[in-house]
């Protein structure tokens, strides 16, 4: 599969309509508009809310609710973000010097996220195996990299990535 096949099917992916994506994968489209899980949240408060007002619940019990409803949810998806991300970035540096280490015995770039991409990273694992398949499937190094740092946007993992595209 070339470069171009590869390409071609990213963008026929983007072509779906966000409701398509969101039942696919509906975890990557809320890390991508964080905007609908506040969104979600809303609305099943209100539901939640019209029925409890239609039961006949006080007006101060549906207060606290919808504001439950609608701050609770997002506050843990946020709290989870935080802690993967912490944890990806603290894998990030073992992989970047496992890979430094095989590119400085004469290795290539590629042949070092190969190598890599058999290693245990934790949470970073699948991320360095899909960084691996791309380049087999005939990505370029650097779009590879580009993509890993699209897909996870930390400042370390970011200036990382431009510094080894730089580099390279």
């Amino acid at each position: 599969m070339n470069r171009d096949m590869v390409l071609g099917a990213i963008e026929h992916s983007r072509g779906k309509s966000t409701l398509q994506r969101f039942m696919e994968s509906p975890l990557r489209v809320i890390r991508e508009k964080r905007y609908l899980l506040y969104l979600i949240s809303a609305t099943s408060a209100m539901a939640c809310a019209a029925v409890a007002f239609y039961l006949g619940v006080a007006p101060a019990n549906i207060g606290i609710l919808v504001f439950i409803l609608t701050i609770v949810p997002p506050s843990f998806f946020d709290f989870y973000e935080t802690r993967r991300i912490s944890r990806l970035e603290a894998e990030f540096p073992a992989m970047m010097r496992d890979v430094s280490l095989s590119v400085k015995s004469g290795m290539t770039p590629e042949g070092a996220m190969s190598i890599a991409a058999g290693g245990q990273y934790g949470a970073l694992t699948p991320a360095i195996k899909q960084i691996d398949n791309m380049i087999s499937w005939g990505v370029s190094f650097e779009d590879a990299l580009l993509h890993f740092a699209k897909k996870y946007p930390t400042s370390l993992i970011r200036r990382t990535i431009f510094t080894l595209i730089e580099a390279s």
